[in-house]
């Protein structure tokens, strides 16, 4: 059994990292709702065999279970790390004996994308597969087993999870996948999930606001 877990910071947080004078708070926040919700799509749509969002926002947990994910309440405010390791262990309580961790904000993951990293990971066994981010991040972080390293997200994260699995003589894997490595935290990165976003359409407002009078 693969479980998908994807950590959601609260709402009233919506992308505080993103600084974007032409977005308004409203904009940020269906921005952030729109990204998650098109991730939970992609999981849920996927071949894992259950999603867990884990958050401590209520009106994120009842999203989730709308549309097919099991919440995960996290107790107050776990960072990263905390978060994905509750939902971890409850994904392994379960019966996973894999996990495929997905940030909350990569906005143009599809099933598909899903699938193919999936099935790279099973196709070597033990192992751990990343995507990085642009930024050096790990956008995706997939474990067989789902405790075959411990969660290292922060500065510098896909170098950490890498040294993680050498540490335990695991094979690293590196999955690339642009849609996946796209996450958004800056006016760069908006812009060009604009451009990425045209054939899609998921986000239709960015064009109007990034382009005005376009």
């Amino acid at each position: 059994m693969i479980a998908g877990i994807v950590p959601a910071s609260p709402l009233d947080d919506a992308k505080t990292r993103l600084q974007v004078p032409m977005l308004s708070a409203a904009q940020k926040r269906e921005l952030v709702l729109g990204m998650l919700e098109s991730v939970l799509r992609a999981m849920v749509g996927s071949q894992l065999d259950s999603t867990y969002l884990v958050s401590s926002d209520p009106s994120l947990l009842e999203l989730s279970a709308r549309m097919g994910a099991q919440p995960v309440k996290e107790p107050g405010r776990l960072g990263a790390n905390g978060a994905v390791d509750l939902a971890s262990k409850r994904a392994v309580r379960d019966g996973a004996g894999a996990s495929l961790v997905m940030l909350s904000d990569v906005a143009l993951v599809t099933s598909r994308d899903v699938d193919r990293l999936v099935g790279r990971a099973s196709g070597v066994g033990r192992c751990v597969v990343a995507v990085r981010s642009n930024r050096g991040g790990t956008n995706a972080l997939c474990r067989i087993p789902a405790d075959a390293i411990p969660t290292r997200y922060g500065e510098n994260s896909f170098i950490n999870h890498r040294h993680e699995a050498s540490k335990a003589g695991i094979p690293f894997v590196e999955f690339r996948c642009p849609r996946i490595s796209l996450d958004v935290d800056t006016l760069e990165d908006l812009r060009l999930l604009a451009r990425m976003d045209r054939a899609s359409k998921r986000y239709p407002f960015l064009s109007q606001v990034l382009e005005p009078g376009r």
